[in-house]
Formats: structure tokens, C-alpha cells, sequence
């Protein structure tokens, strides 16, 4: 699933997947790291795209979205920010 859960409206369709393992990919949204500054940041973040990304996640928030649904989850990494990134932002 690479860029798409972020647009679903309703996830509970993740337990009901019959399979054993889940590739996922989604923007990386810094709000919660940042604390005090996660508002600013959110508000011009590039992908945030209102009224298309329904939901954001960091890496808590989507290992208990997948423990919720029946997943553990084997390893998580950033490589997709580098993708991502714009030339002198991030």
C-alpha cells in the first residue's frame, strides 16, 4: 500500500485483509516530534493536503493502527522522505 491509506476514509478494512504481511508507505507527519512547533510546521506542511489526506501519521500512530487491525509490525523506515524531500526543505 504505498500512498494510499492516508486517503481512505474508513480503515477498518485492514482487519478484514486476508494476508500475513503489509508494505506500507505514507507521508512521515512530524507533528507530535516537534511539540511546541508541530502547529507551524503542520500548516504549511506540503503534504497535508486538506480534503485529500484524510489522516497523518508518524511512526506511533501507525504501528497502533496496524497492531489494532491484527499486524505486528516487522520494521519501519524513512527511506520514502528522502523522496519526498524538496531541495533545502523537509
Amino acid at each position: 500500500m504505498f500512498d494510499m491509506l492516508e486517503h481512505i476514509p474508513d480503515l477498518s478494512f485492514l482487519s478484514r485483509l486476508k494476508t500475513r504481511h503489509l508494505a506500507v508507505a505514507l507521508p512521515y507527519c512530524r507533528w507530535r516530534e516537534l511539540g511546541a512547533d508541530g502547529d507551524a510546521w503542520f500548516k504549511t506542511w506540503r503534504m497535508r493536503l486538506p480534503n485529500e489526506h484524510l489522516h497523518h501519521f508518524d511512526r506511533d500512530s501507525l504501528v497502533a493502527l496496524l497492531a489494532h487491525n491484527g499486524f505486528d509490525c516487522v520494521t519501519l523506515n524513512g527511506f520514502e522522505d528522502g523522496i519526498r524531500a524538496i531541495p533545502g526543505k523537509v
